[in-house]
């Protein structure tokens, strides 16, 4: 990405510098027209951006300047009290960093003091070890259901496993518990759709700079 935003600059440099000569440019730099074709590919960019922002949910922290980006699946699981991977994003105002987190979401009418969860998708198992300072697991008497909830920060490496689930015809989650307790739950089309989406969002934002992160955001 540093080669493509030093492109994009010495391009406006060349651009601006025809523009004060008012001469054409020399054979050998770039023509208007490639400035005009840089702008275009950094607009398709934003609207590529904003059609994926638009199939998730979103909080700014004025106070922060953060923006955290979240799957409604959660909320769907919620409802209908079901099991769920819920990933979720944040940024920075201004800042390159992109952060990826995942949210194992467990609903169900039996106790489970999770502290392992497993993915198995095709020929791959995947081992979650939920640490107890981000695991916790409830009785919700009003819903009249038993909760568990992991969250698990990925590195870049970690988010391939997403990919990797995807790409399989069948993905099961297995929540584990230190009990001996355990729950299988077979993803459905939706949750497929879910974890698709909030990947493709975090490729597009990772990709992109700060300013057309801004623009998609605030334009």
């Amino acid at each position: 990405m540093k080669l493509v935003k030093c492109g994009k600059i010495v391009v406006a440099s060349l651009c601006m510098m025809a523009t004060l000569a008012g001469a054409a440019m020399p054979a050998l730099a770039i023509s208007p027209a490639g400035c005009t074709s840089l702008a275009q590919d950094e607009e398709a960019q934003v609207q590529a951006l904003k059609a994926a922002i638009a199939k998730v949910n979103v909080k700014y922290d004025e106070v922060q300047q953060s923006w955290e980006f979240d799957s409604p699946i959660y909320d769907k699981a919620e409802k209908n009290k079901t099991c769920c991977l819920a990933p979720w994003i944040f940024i920075f105002d201004g800042c390159k960093d992109v952060y990826f987190d995942e949210d194992f979401s467990y609903n169900g009418s039996s106790c489970i003091d999770l502290n392992t969860v497993y993915a198995r998708a095709g020929d791959n198992l995947y081992a979650y070890e939920c640490d107890p300072d981000y695991t916790d697991y409830a009785c919700d008497t009003d819903k009249k259901v038993w909760w568990a909830l992991s969250n698990f920060e990925m590195e870049p490496s970690e988010i391939n496993w997403l990919r990797e689930m995807l790409s399989a015809k069948t993905i099961i989650t297995r929540y584990s518990g230190a009990s001996g307790a355990q729950y299988d739950y077979t993803w459905t089309a939706d949750d497929r759709q879910a974890v698709t989406d909030m990947v493709n969002l975090y490729d597009l934002l990772v990709a992109a700079s700060p300013e057309v992160r801004a623009r998609a955001l605030r334009g």
